[in-house]
């Protein structure tokens, strides 16, 4: 077995949702896929985002619902003893952090992989850059100028306006 699959222990995690014990099973990659609900211009949006062993323990939905996790072994942890989630133990921690362990340092790469691309695509457009050419930049004046180009109809104020 692969050192990879060895690190991701949680097989699901259960907890009470609405009186009955909802399961949330753990994907090849190792998170869990939940749905998110929120109020986007007055219309409720639900969608799915795959979330940590921990982020999940630590949804406020989760946390306070009595979660169980159960191990591929088939052995089950309450996570917060006696219901009590404002103590963490450091079984239950440590089982949490050796699952989260890959997809951890995935997410740090595909971060440090986003930004190395963004820099390299801001280096690519500043390398493109082109001079700007404004349409009348002939009859711009210089500071050396006279004033024989102030008047960009190049009409003659001596004859009336005539050549």
């Amino acid at each position: 077995m692969s050192k990879l699959k060895e690190s991701r222990v949680i097989r699901h995690v259960s907890f009470l949702h609405k009186g009955k014990r909802t399961i949330v099973e753990s994907d090849e990659k190792g998170t869990f896929r939940v749905p998110v609900t929120s109020v986007v211009e007055g219309r409720v949006k639900t969608v799915y985002k795959n979330l940590s062993a921990s982020e999940l323990i630590a949804h406020p939905s989760v946390m306070n619902s009595d979660p169980v996790i159960t191990l591929k072994t088939g052995d089950k942890v309450r996570v917060f003893d006696g219901g009590d989630s404002s103590y963490l133990p450091a079984m239950s921690q440590g089982i949490i952090e050796r699952h989260d362990k890959f997809e951890m340092l995935r997410r740090k790469f595909e971060k440090k992989k986003k930004a190395l691309k963004e820099k390299q695509e801001k280096r690519k457009r500043e390398s493109k850059k082109t001079p700007i050419i404004t349409p009348f930049s002939h009859y711009a004046k210089s500071p050396g100028d006279t004033d024989e180009h102030d008047n960009s109809f190049f009409w003659d104020d001596d004859n009336d306006g005539i050549y």
